[in-house]
């Protein structure tokens, strides 16, 4: 039998677009029956059989360690400028945390013809021995009942430019979780992720709890998955559910049951909104601007893989000097703009900050951006906008509609594309 080869990924449309079922003259679907979470199972099946195909490796050596962390580096300080980011080392070239070295950490990585492609830090602790460093990185005290769980983080994960928005980073996800809950059978995963992978940490199954974001040298937002709640990763067509459910037959995964105590309080703690209605909402509510006129496809267009926050008094939205591509538009508060420690401008509900990112080559701030009071905003990924040959004409009418909003008059210059 020929053997089965799997090359490229799934287009982008797998994960953000809505489904669309084509009509059959005489077929009338049952109303019970969902296709859109049909799709989504479909592809989880479709990612978990894909990430089969390839090979994990497991720093086992000092040498891979220091590979790992000189490869964070070429990402974090040569390409993203993120001088700050916790165990910088220009002199060696390396980024290297104690974390690195706790005796329940594992690093996981791909490789392309010898060179590292993608790596992720797996870390664990036993139930009470928690670090107050963790505690507060990660906001677990934000969510109560939380701490009584065996927890594991997932952080450092890098990946190499030309390989991002492909299915590399969902199969490494995949494949590391897989192999460290079977080493250290853990309750919850806990992360922070900036704003722009919100929508695609939802899709694998993590949520928000409402949790004050953290801001290191950027904004992140902490997220959990409670790996024991079948249910809901069920209900989304998470791509970690055929992990979950194999792991669920094994006997090697504690489920938790629909009505838990933890589970009814992270539902109601739940703050972002990345859903499409949500999102059009969020829209609605900014005062009369280009982006609001557009048709509701051009909108969804924009949209797909948004997010829309709350950001409390003094928290720094985006850094000088980093490169980050995601632009904000106001909804509700007041936000200053600095160059250093002087304050150039003050923006309000409507305007757009950050979109000099969406079309700069290096895509690095010239300014950075804090909240006055606490402030709403609506995240726009970079993705939707590049290369105006490239774009489909409800693309193009969504890039000039954002064009248009950006450059209304008393506009500052960081906003300017």
């Amino acid at each position: 039998m020929p053997a089965l080869v799997l090359s490229g990924s799934p287009p982008r449309s797998l994960i953000s677009a809505p489904a669309r079922v084509p009509r059959v003259a005489g077929l009338r679907l049952p109303a019970w029956l969902d296709i859109g979470l049909l799709r989504k199972a479909a592809l989880a099946r479709f990612v978990d059989l894909l990430a089969r195909t390839r090979t994990l490796h497991v720093a086992r050596t000092p040498e891979e360690r220091e590979a790992i962390y000189r490869f964070r580096y070429q990402i974090y300080v040569g390409e993203r400028n993120r001088v700050q980011y916790a165990g910088v080392d220009p002199a060696r070239q390396r980024v290297c945390s104690p974390e690195d070295e706790h005796e329940g950490t594992e690093h996981y990585y791909f490789t392309e013809g010898g060179e590292i492609t993608a790596s992720l830090r797996y870390s664990t602790w036993e139930v009470g021995r928690l670090p107050d460093s963790v505690r507060r990185e990660f906001a677990v005290d934000e969510l109560e009942g939380l701490d009584q769980l065996k927890l594991c983080a997932a952080s450092a994960f890098t990946v190499q430019p030309r390989l991002r928005g492909s299915v590399t980073s969902l199969l490494l996800a995949l494949k590391a979780t897989e192999h460290f809950h079977r080493q250290h059978r853990f309750d919850a995963i806990l992360t922070s992720c900036a704003p722009g992978l919100v929508a695609l940490y939802r899709r694998m199954g993590f949520r928000d709890f409402g949790a004050t974001p953290r801001v290191k040298d950027v904004m992140l937002l902490p997220m959990v998955l409670l790996v024991g709640d079948l249910e809901y990763s069920r209900s989304i067509g998470g791509l970690w559910f055929p992990i979950m459910q194999r792991q669920a037959r094994a006997g090697t995964l504690r489920r938790l049951a629909p009505d838990h105590p933890l589970l009814c309080r992270l539902a109601r703690q739940e703050r972002l909104v990345t859903s499409r209605d949500g999102l059009r909402a969020e829209l609605a509510r900014a005062p009369a601007i280009p982006l609001r006129d557009l048709s509701g496809a051009a909108q969804d267009w924009l949209l797909a893989g948004a997010v829309a926050l709350d950001v409390p008094a003094g928290t720094r939205v985006t850094a000088e000097g980093v490169a980050e591509r995601e632009c904000y538009l106001v909804i509700d508060g007041a936000f200053e703009v600095r160059r250093g420690d002087r304050i150039i401008d003050r923006v309000g509900p409507g305007r757009i900050f950050g979109a000099r990112g969406l079309f700069s080559d290096d895509g690095r701030r010239p300014e950075s951006v804090h909240a006055v009071d606490g402030g709403r905003l609506l995240m726009i990924r970079h993705s939707r906008l590049r290369g105006r040959g490239r774009l489909s004409a409800v693309g193009q009418q969504a890039r000039d509609a954002l064009v248009a909003t950006v450059l209304r008059p008393s506009s500052h210059s960081e906003t300017t594309p």
